[in-house]
């Protein structure tokens, strides 16, 4: 659950989903995110991320996932090309899915740190350091 106010751009949604995603048998809605590009919102499932109506990945397939950039050791806030880096592209992820295939989402605002938690939580996974 995302605590009130901390991203607004999040809205939860009700166990009977969102009317833009027609839900697989047995999967269940999580969240909307309303992206800074504007347009259509992700829509967070338990099994995948869907935009306008098309799965952009699926939570199975996703190998890592990154924030900012695909090589963390690049946003050691020492150097300033890192800080220019994170102040352009702080709501940034990166989800790798194997085979040379990822996706990247922008311009996640405040949501890109409970949609990052959420992934390291779901999948088991945490950040590599």
């Amino acid at each position: 659950m995302v605590k009130k106010g901390w991203a607004p751009n999040v809205t939860m949604l009700p166990a009977e989903g969102a009317p833009e995603v027609e839900l697989r048998p047995g999967e269940h809605p999580i969240a909307a995110i309303s992206l800074a590009s504007g347009g259509p919102a992700l829509v967070i499932t338990d099994a995948r991320i869907v935009r306008a109506g098309q799965t952009l990945l699926e939570h199975k397939d996703v190998r890592h996932c990154e924030w900012i950039a695909r090589e963390p050791e690049k946003t050691n806030l020492d150097t300033e090309a890192a800080q220019k880096l994170k102040q352009a592209h702080y709501d940034r992820l990166i989800f790798d899915l194997g085979g040379r295939r990822e996706v990247v989402v922008e311009g996640l605002g405040q949501a890109y740190s409970p949609l990052l938690k959420f992934f390291w939580f779901k999948l088991g996974r945490e950040p590599a350091r």
